[in-house]
């Protein structure tokens, strides 16, 4: 190559010296740039001057930005203003050149014989379709195929949600309108309510022989299932300790919601010392309310 041609190619210059600091091979530069290896190899040797968008993406792949680095990309860009200008080699091809296949029966329709190469295959390379940042630069490339991949994910779970939704909904299953909810459906997760009338506060002491318990016992809601019964509790430290029943009421005072039990201290063995009460309250429909009103912590000292 003489002196003259070398000053008319600053630009192939400029990029066979990047690739070579930045210890790529042509095809690894062509791939990051996502251009073909002959318009690299056609770029170094002068035989064409790219354009804009071709010219970008090499200053992308060599990290080359007017932000970043303004001194190089201004030298970058000033060797192929400069190349472009002086009219050294030819534009750009939309395809890679010496890739153009003869007339039938004739020359190449360059006008002079060109070298017979194999033809790429469709898409193996792909181009850049538009300077950098747009949908089809390299860089962007990856992301926007992942998030395609998700989209479509996403769009598979939605449609797969809505058919199950429908299949198990009662006109898709042959029911028609909705069935009516059946009496006492809605209140099977309710329970009935209580509160302590006796002991009526934490620290009680018992020091006779017996001690009367008692408490309100009530549907929580109107409507709820009637009171079967209540189910009085006790615990205490001792050998015949632990949690027991201590009576089951199964009606409360006459014209009230009052239930009432009698804790008999010899008979149940309970000795001196802490002793904790409770009770549960059980609905006729098999509803029952453990502790409604929480648990007393007393003593006895007989």
């Amino acid at each position: 190559m003489d002196g003259s041609r070398k000053i008319r190619q600053p630009f192939a210059a400029a990029v066979r010296r990047h690739r070579r600091d930045a210890g790529l091979t042509q095809e690894e530069l062509a791939e990051r740039a996502g251009v073909a290896v002959p318009t690299i190899r056609n770029t170094e040797s002068g035989r064409h001057t790219p354009q804009r968008h071709t010219f970008l993406a090499l200053a992308e792949a060599f990290g080359l930005s007017p932000e970043g680095t303004p001194a190089a990309y201004a030298g970058f860009e000033a060797a192929w203003r400069a190349q472009r200008g002086a009219g050294s080699g030819r534009d750009e091809a939309p395809t890679a050149p010496d890739e153009r296949a003869p007339s039938p029966g004739g020359p190449p329709t360059t006008g002079r014989q060109a070298p017979r190469r194999p033809a790429w295959p469709a898409g193996l390379v792909a181009r850049r379709a538009g300077p950098p940042g747009t949908p089809g630069s390299p860089p962007r490339r990856l992301a926007w195929a992942a998030a395609l991949v998700v989209a479509a994910a996403v769009a598979v779970l939605l449609v797969a949600l809505l058919g199950r939704i429908h299949a198990g909904s009662p006109r898709a299953a042959g029911g028609g309108a909705t069935p009516p909810v059946a009496p006492g459906a809605a209140r099977a997760a309710l329970k009935p309510g209580g509160r302590w009338i006796i002991p009526s506060a934490e620290g009680y002491v018992i020091r006779g022989d017996t001690f009367r318990l008692s408490a309100h016992a009530y549907p929580t809601n109107q409507g709820d299932p009637p009171i079967a019964h209540v189910n009085f509790t006790a615990n205490w430290l001792g050998p015949a300790g632990g949690w027991r029943v201590l009576c089951q009421v199964t009606a409360p005072g006459a014209g009230t919601d009052e239930y009432d039990c009698t804790l008999d201290l010899a008979r149940d063995r309970v000795p001196n010392g802490p002793i904790n009460l409770s009770f549960d309250v059980f609905d006729v429909e098999g509803n029952v309310n453990e502790a409604p009103n929480g648990t007393k912590h007393g003593r006895v000292e007989r």
